[in-house]
């Protein structure tokens, strides 16, 4: 008698659940450009500040950085959904994929926000007695 694998559970309830909650964020990055990264950018070129922006500004308004920050959570979420991982498994890629995209996110919203939040530490230190 041969010792075959168990058979692979089906993709559960909780699964497409985290699946779908995962999806929002990953969608968010690969379209942070579009959706927030050029109005930003057109905000910071109106303040004439375009060319004095921190690094992580910077890289949040350009087009590749929060695509490049979307394509790992995007991997780790298609090797979670694949055909013949195990329910562990499984689980542990799409929770790894909602974490990594969680973070991507904030990272690029605090990058986009550096600027507004050095510009209003100024207004209050001017503003101080």
């Amino acid at each position: 008698m041969s010792s075959r694998p168990p058979p692979l559970e089906p993709f559960t309830v909780l699964d497409r659940i985290g699946t779908g909650i995962t999806v929002f964020p990953v969608a968010a990055l690969l379209f942070f450009h579009a959706l927030a990264g050029r109005a930003f950018a057109q905000m910071f070129r109106d303040f004439g500040a375009l060319g004095a922006l921190p690094p992580l500004t910077a890289l949040s308004i350009s087009w590749w950085f929060p695509a490049v920050l979307g394509l790992a959570p995007l991997g780790a979420l298609v090797r979670g959904v694949l055909a013949g991982t195990p329910v562990p498994e499984r689980r542990t890629w799409i929770v790894g994929a909602f974490l990594m995209a969680c973070v991507g996110l904030a990272v690029c919203t605090a990058g986009v926000y550096l600027p507004i939040f050095d510009l209003a530490g100024k207004i209050k230190a001017d503003d101080a007695p």
